[in-house]
């Protein structure tokens, strides 16, 4: 029998190591199918498509594609289909699909980038008496001074601008029906610390298109700044969508384990076709809720080997995980999804990047079924390449 070496054993050691502290950590907030290989011997003439040897039928009769991705195929996914297009549309889906917003309601719009005082984001929310249109006539950096709060009903909508949110970021607290569409969230380290705060029952919102992110605050201690979203103590009915997080450690916290379970099991969020890259953990981290998660990129997850991870649910969340891209270049952080005490998550059809990043899956049977219609694409390479062009602050002017 052939001894292991020292170094294959340590190696074992380490390995095993990482993977139960990341499964134990981060406490400190109150298959891709495979193909049958064609070998091309099965035709009586060479292998050009026109003799169908699948056995599953093949619509490639000409292969129109420019390279040929077909390596090895399996006609699961048929990659001659036109890509997918970037959502631009404001007919929302999810479960914040109920928010109108300002609709038919008053318009204003921003001309300052002061924190205060005429024709600044600010005054127009502190002045709205009702359902509120905001639009921009400025692009650039708007510094808050201190946290700005969201009144119900109200859309504000950047379109077609470039403005940036920075300093300080938005509270909804005891709020309903709010939009907020193609903002960017930069270097937020105020109050909150959180660029977006959604607490207290506040319910029916919509975060479409927006960028976050953290490059000027890194490296920064752990937990300064906090999320980007966070979404607690009973707050629900949301959608995240088409947004771009990036270079930030502790991303989406739904449920701060500060509430009991009877409040923030009423947490249900979607997330759907956003991509999150170089951030640490919590994409999103789940207590008592509901999570639909779909069409995500999650790529390159990293920062800590006791702490980071892709996706987690605990202490009975539910994570309904489909056809998402979990992506990782580094071994040290092999976990994409996992789940702690109690926690449900149901893998469907999603894609790794390498066999040995880990999705578990714990009580799928429990986890919830999606109760509306959605939109779900095939994570392709012509979807992958849609996602990096057209997530975070890219929309036209309407």
């Amino acid at each position: 029998m052939r001894r292991w070496s020292t170094s294959c054993f340590i190696l074992v050691i380490v390995f095993a190591l990482i993977l139960c502290a990341a499964c134990s950590n981060d406490n400190d907030d109150p298959s891709t199918g495979s193909g049958q290989t064609d070998d091309d011997n099965d035709d009586a003439t060479p292998d050009d498509d026109m003799v169908d040897d699948d056995a599953t039928p093949d619509d490639d009769i000409t292969d129109d594609d420019t390279v040929d991705d077909d390596t090895v195929d399996d006609d699961t996914v048929d990659d001659d289909t036109a890509p997918p297009l970037p959502d631009y549309d404001t007919e929302f889906e999810g479960y914040g699909a109920d928010a109108t917003g300002g609709a038919g309601g008053e318009t204003a719009t921003v001309t300052s980038l002061s924190d205060d005082g005429p024709g600044t984001l600010r005054q127009i929310l502190n002045d709205a008496t009702g359902p509120l249109i905001v639009e921009f006539d400025v692009d650039g950096v708007i510094e808050l001074q201190h946290v700005l709060d969201i009144p119900s009903d109200v859309t504000i909508d950047a379109r077609g601008r470039d403005v940036t949110i920075s300093d300080n970021g938005f509270r909804i607290q005891e709020k309903e029906n709010i939009i907020l569409m193609n903002l960017a969230f930069v270097d937020i380290s105020g109050e909150t610390g959180d660029s977006i705060q959604i607490a207290d029952d506040s319910r029916d919102i919509v975060i479409f298109h927006c960028r976050f992110d953290s490059t000027g605050l890194m490296p920064f201690i752990p937990d300064v700044p906090d999320e980007q979203i966070s979404i607690i103590w009973g707050s629900g009915d949301i959608t995240i969508s088409w947004c771009r997080f990036s270079n930030h450690d502790k991303v989406l916290l739904f449920g701060n384990g500060d509430a009991p379970q009877s409040i923030d099991e009423n947490i249900r969020v979607t997330l759907h076709h956003n991509l999150f890259e170089n951030t640490g953990r919590r994409h999103p981290f789940m207590r008592y809720g509901k999570v639909d998660l779909y069409n995500n990129i999650i790529r390159n997850w990293q920062r800590y080997l006791d702490k980071t991870y892709g996706t987690r649910s605990q202490n009975q969340g539910e994570i309904l995980a489909e056809r998402n891209w979990y992506e990782q270049s580094n071994p040290l952080f092999l976990l994409g999804a996992y789940y702690q005490w109690g926690g449900k998550i149901k893998q469907v059809e999603n894609i790794r990047t390498n066999d040995w990043i880990v999705l578990m899956e714990n009580k799928p049977d429990e986890v919830f079924t999606r109760p509306y219609t959605a939109n779900i694409h095939e994570p392709t390479q012509a979807w992958y390449d849609m996602m990096e062009t057209h997530t975070g602050n890219t929309m036209p002017a309407p």
